[in-house]
């Protein structure tokens, strides 16, 4: 199970490594279901689609939050006093009486002060004429009655999440609380830089912003798309949502002092002979976050992927320049290291898995602690490609609970494969054995011995936040195999 981060953000999981290379070691692979030996280097007129795994990182996506003040002008429903006056003072004219204000006042029998306040606002508004003490209705005060809708300036505030980076608006919302965002950033993770240029401020209103629009055109936008749902929501069995006639956006007074907040995304780094790079998002189901991932590629073609120089960054600046286009070829080709003393770091343990399935000549045998599913489907075809073979396939597992609250040895989904396998396949053989023993063998020609759960996962976190590797090591003396070859076979 992964473990929390102590961080700023205490409640945040990490991705578990062991799991992530089960997944996505070889997924910018060519040809991932077969191991063809294919050159990771290209001809000169092919693209180089082959890209290795070389880090996972939590990366800071950089937003800016800001309220917006802004006026509206709405046509809405005249109030009926208000329309019935109006129609009042429609009729007196045609009776052409001289001495209309005191009629009006008799039969709509308002208040005094009432009274005369509305025909002062009315007045106002040039809906209403008095000439020496004679209403008369204006040209807009005849087309109010007609159409019984009033156009009204509104003030309205709203809240703008903007893309730091690109200065998209990605969200609008009536209160602060509806954007969702995480205002610190883990020290152990890669921020990255915003744009200035994309800060929203209220001189900036009338400047280009982005793709040739102003961030005032920018911003009522966003904010007309705002009106147009609340419209629709405040009238939802109207045949269709209210049009451009009925509301407006008629001024941006100001951008409040803008805040400047983060998404967080888990991120896998791959790299091809070419120096090229790619990004793979994942979110907190282990799948991928296509949007996301689509949005760090746009980073990456554009050379807007730039960050804090901490000590994350780094770090990946270094993985990324020590993996040369050699290491990636042979990565890519499956030419792994075998010598004795080998050491393998996590990113390369599926490699090392699908060699010894795929070369075997006699047997695999491979030990590991706890099975799952989610793991073993990630080598379901090439096992069984083995066992069709003819090659023998040998699984021990079962490291018993302490608690009833500790995980179980096997998930039912993986006892379900093992005893499809077990009447199918002579040459497979599941054994259950109460061992913490993490430990792969091809033949008798090499054993790799570790800390990776070959056919389930543990943690990717340290104490620290670090991400937490888990290394094995090759071993050649014939020997030290045999011992262990020996230990399957009871």
């Amino acid at each position: 199970m992964a473990k929390k981060r102590n961080t700023n953000n205490p409640q945040k999981l990490d991705r578990d490594l062991e799991l992530l290379t089960h997944k996505y070691a070889r997924y910018h692979i060519d040809n991932k279901e077969s191991l063809d030996n294919e050159l990771a280097v290209k001809k000169e007129d092919e693209e180089d689609t082959n890209f290795i795994f070389y880090d996972a990182r939590r990366v800071y996506y950089p937003y800016y939050k800001a309220q917006i003040h802004y006026r509206v002008a709405k046509m809405l429903e005249l109030h009926p006093i208000l329309a019935e006056i109006l129609h009042i003072i429609s009729e007196l004219e045609k009776m052409q009486d001289k001495s209309n204000i005191a009629t009006l006042k008799d039969i709509t029998q308002l208040d005094g002060e009432i009274f005369h306040s509305i025909l002062s606002d009315l007045e106002i508004k040039g809906y209403v004429e008095n000439r020496s003490g004679v209403l008369k209705l204006s040209k807009n005060g005849k087309e109010l009655l007609q159409k019984r809708k009033e156009r009204v300036i509104e003030q309205a505030s709203a809240y703008v999440q903007i893309d730091a980076i690109f200065g998209d608006v990605v969200a609008v919302a009536q209160r602060a609380k509806d954007i969702h965002l995480e205002d610190r950033v883990d020290k152990e993770a890669i921020e990255l830089k915003p744009d200035s240029q994309k800060r929203p401020r209220t001189q900036e209103l009338h400047n280009e912003f982005k793709d040739n629009l102003t961030l005032k055109q920018v911003l009522r936008e966003a904010l007309d798309e705002l009106d147009d749902r609340e419209e629709k929501g405040q009238n939802a069995n109207a045949e269709s949502k209210v049009s451009k006639t009925e509301y407006d956006i008629v001024a941006i007074d100001e951008v409040k002092e803008p805040k400047k907040f983060f998404t967080s995304y888990f991120c896998l780094f791959y790299k091809n002979a070419a120096e090229g790079e790619k990004i793979l998002v994942i979110n907190e189901k282990y799948e991928i976050d296509r949007t996301a991932t689509k949005l760090f590629a746009t980073l990456i073609d554009t050379s807007k992927f730039k960050a804090n120089e901490n000590k994350a960054f780094k770090e990946n600046i270094e993985k990324f320049s020590n993996l040369t286009a050699e290491v990636i070829q042979k990565q890519v080709n499956l030419e792994l290291d075998l010598s004795e003393g080998a050491t393998i770091e996590t990113t390369q343990h599926k490699d090392y898995l699908l060699y010894a399935l795929e070369m075997a000549k006699q047997a695999v045998y491979i030990h590991s602690p706890w099975v799952r599913h989610n793991v073993v489907k990630e080598y379901e075809k090439h096992i069984e490609s083995a066992l069709q073979k003819g090659i023998k396939v040998s699984i021990k597992y079962g490291l018993k609970p302490r608690n009833r609250f500790e995980k179980a040895p096997i998930d039912p989904e993986s006892k379900m494969l093992f005893d499809k396998w077990d009447k199918s396949y002579p040459n497979f053989k599941a054994n259950t054995d109460d061992n913490h023993s993490k430990i792969l063998i091809c033949d008798d020609e090499f054993m790799i011995i570790g800390s990776f759960n070959w056919l389930s996962f543990g943690g990717l976190a340290d104490k620290d936040g670090d991400i937490r590797g888990e290394t094995s090591s090759v071993v050649k003396n014939k020997d030290s195999i045999q011992k262990e070859i020996v230990k399957f076979k009871k």
